[in-house]
């Protein structure tokens, strides 16, 4: 019974300090300084305007102009986007070509023996695809689950 009793002063011994924060509020200004600080800006913008000679408006209109400089932004920038607007055109133009061989090519209303031979000739350049890969990667050593590509092997025979 004696060891509880100890427990009971050690713990009537400890006392807790509670922290208190300070709150930091900003500090609100009236709307009347804010209406001060404008009225006392546009008071001297409008003497700055008034007593300024018509020279000095002159050489600031010339200072400020950018007339020329525009015409030159834009001309350099033509001739900067010259190449990628031609490049765009060419591509679309080899669309447009591909599409019209592609039409040529698709159109199976022939004879039995263009279906075989459009068949064949893409089984090929798949087969031939895939060694240049093969090649290209240099895979041709490894024979462990042997890739496909399209039904055709990827290693050489």
């Amino acid at each position: 019974m004696k060891s509880k009793t100890k427990t009971k002063k050690i713990i009537k011994a400890k006392t807790v300090k509670k922290l208190t924060r300070v709150k930091n509020t900003p500090r609100l200004f009236h709307g009347s300084y804010l209406a001060m600080a404008i009225a006392a800006l546009l008071i001297v913008e409008g003497l700055l305007f008034s007593f300024s000679s018509q020279a000095a408006w002159a050489e600031g209109m010339d200072i400020l102009d950018m007339g020329p400089a525009v015409t030159q932004v834009a001309d350099a920038l033509a001739y900067t986007l010259a190449p990628v607007a031609e490049t765009v055109s060419l591509v679309n133009q080899f669309y447009s070509r591909a599409t019209d061989a592609a039409i040529e090519l698709l159109d199976l209303r022939g004879s039995a023996k263009e279906l075989v031979f459009v068949i064949s000739s893409v089984t090929d350049f798949y087969q031939q695809a895939s060694v240049a890969m093969e090649n290209l990667l240099g895979i041709s050593a490894w024979t462990i689950n042997q890739p496909q590509v399209a039904g055709a092997s990827v290693l050489s025979k």
